[in-house]
């Protein structure tokens, strides 16, 4: 299929018709990504510690609303093992797109998967700046916790917290029993200013992918092959104030936290533990903290695993410290050298 590209196919228009050109995106520098196997697998960088760095970084200015326009390659042959080079690409096979820079990556995945037309439930991971960011378990399911080896974090999180850049790229894993793995390239970010609504589908090169090969009639797997790709509205983030899930190690901490005699531990663990059990609401009211607070600590615990949680101190500058103990003793002689009339006390009495 020659390259086409679409605009604004979220009005679902078609090629052919008014609004639609085609031509060829010129491709960004290559770059490869650099991360180990899935999170359930091996050892892997500190995550949360990163994470938490960078979104603090970004804590004390107004984020600006940006535009990230994406492509994404297909690796069939990459089969997990990162990173993916242009020789584990299906040839002739791309998806360029935009997406706000207020989208999740739980949302990304979802339009992801509109552009390919593909069954939803499956679980999935994104691997950026050698970060794993995972979706473990359903929202419906009852059990939060996993089994996790590596360090990583929910898909709960904005692209635009995540210091991506032109040129960047970074993976998406669908499926871990099929294992798709997906490069994504960011190709530019731009202010939203007079961008056309997000998301928007650009252009296309090559057929539709079936997802489940071998399970569609000869007429039904062409006529998939050869639709037009579309994208609509990203489903709105579902139980912001529900914790994704709660790997192993974590657990065994929070636990640890939970039975101590800090009371702000033990507030932050029950703010977690009891997540699936008892609404922010009803945590707040059962810890006697404000409900603002109850919300935070879940989206930091979410965005940032359990150093969310524990931001570290802001370090003293140097020399502070003296200097603050040394304010204090000139304070201290300078009160036992004054006289008593400078404090209303008269001797004569």
């Amino acid at each position: 299929m020659s390259n086409i590209s679409v605009s604004n196919l979220a009005n679902d228009q078609q090629p052919g018709v008014p609004g639609v050109s085609k031509g060829v995106r010129p491709d960004p520098p290559a770059s490869d990504i650099g991360a180990p196997k899935p999170a359930t697998a091996e050892k892997f960088p500190s995550l949360p510690d990163a994470t938490s760095k960078m979104l603090r970084n970004r804590h004390t200015s107004q984020p600006t609303p940006s535009t990230y326009t994406l492509r994404i390659d297909y690796a069939p042959d990459a089969a997990g093992d990162l990173p993916i080079s242009d020789r584990d690409l299906l040839p002739n096979w791309s998806r360029e797109f935009t997406v706000s820079g207020k989208t999740t990556l739980e949302q990304l995945s979802g339009i992801i998967l509109d552009i390919l037309d593909w069954d939803r439930n499956h679980l999935y991971e994104f691997r950026i700046h050698n970060r794993i960011f995972a979706h473990m378990i359903f929202l419906s399911e009852d059990d939060l916790f996993v089994d996790a080896q590596n360090p990583c974090v929910s898909c709960d999180i904005p692209i635009r917290l995540l210091g991506l850049a032109a040129s960047d790229t970074f993976a998406y894993i669908f499926d871990y029993g099929d294992y798709h793995t997906f490069r994504i390239t960011v190709l530019d970010v731009r202010s939203s200013a007079g961008i056309q609504s997000t998301p928007s589908l650009l252009s296309y090169t090559g057929k539709n992918i079936i997802q489940y090969p071998g399970t569609l009639r000869k007429a039904d797997a062409r006529a998939f092959e050869n639709r037009v790709p579309t994208v609509k509205l990203p489903e709105p983030s579902r139980d912001r104030w529900r914790i994704r899930f709660i790997r192993g190690a974590d657990r065994k901490i929070l636990e640890e936290w939970r039975a101590s005699n800090d009371k702000k531990l033990w507030q932050k663990s029950v703010t977690i533990l009891e997540n699936r059990n008892l609404s922010p609401e009803e945590i707040a009211n059962k810890i006697e903290r404000p409900v603002w607070l109850v919300q935070k600590w879940i989206k930091a615990f979410n965005r940032c695993g359990r150093d969310g949680l524990s931001p570290p101190r802001m370090p003293r500058k140097k020399g502070e410290r003296e200097a603050a103990r040394d304010q204090k003793a000139r304070r201290i002689l300078e009160i036992l050298h004054a006289k008593p009339s400078a404090y209303g006390i008269n001797r004569s009495n």
